[in-house]
């Protein structure tokens, strides 16, 4: 779980910072996708989370990318 706070953090509270690192943020993104399907948490609870329209689009563009990582993960448990 502390992977989901930790990175929906960055998307809500420093996105302000996101044009000084764009890879760092989508990289957040996946995580935060990849984590959140980790604990069940649904695709719109993730994006209903969400409080700025840039970290929504970043949430929704990675959404396949953390989904992918996180049945990866999965499988190899």
């Amino acid at each position: 779980m502390t992977g989901v706070l930790r990175h929906r953090e960055v998307l809500n509270e420093e996105i302000d910072w996101f044009w000084h690192a764009p890879p760092e943020f989508l990289r957040s993104a996946i995580h935060y996708a990849r984590f959140s399907f980790h604990c069940h948490i649904t695709v719109l609870e993730q994006l209903r989370q969400l409080r700025n329209a840039l970290a929504l689009l970043l949430a929704l563009v990675s959404l396949p990318i953390g989904y992918l990582m996180y049945m990866y993960r999965r499988d190899l448990r």
